[in-house]
């Protein structure tokens, strides 16, 4: 889900996934039927094991990590925090019925 602010939120979780300067790594969107992980190789982020305060996985820096065919077209356009919580998002749409 994209909010107000154009800002990536997962679609299970409601968490911020990409605020327009950082990313949250190893986050997925299904676009175009493919399942997109991104992550980043941003060079602050070694030095943020040491100073977490240090602004790293920056959105300049961001990259498709895999990119596999995803079929389920009841996905389409949406993101998740992981597979996990894309699973989950799953299984409440095949509850909800």
């Amino acid at each position: 889900m994209i909010n107000k602010h154009n800002q990536v939120v997962c679609d299970q979780t409601s968490i911020i996934l990409n605020d327009g300067v950082t990313l949250y790594p190893g986050h997925i969107e299904i676009k175009n039927g493919y399942l997109i992980r991104y992550d980043s190789n941003d060079p602050k982020n070694k030095e943020a094991k040491r100073k977490p305060y240090i602004l790293h996985n920056r959105v300049e820096y961001i990259y498709e990590a895999v990119k596999e065919p995803c079929n389920d077209t009841r996905l389409e356009n949406k993101h998740f925090l992981s597979k996990k919580a894309m699973n989950e998002y799953i299984k409440s749409i095949d509850n909800g019925k």
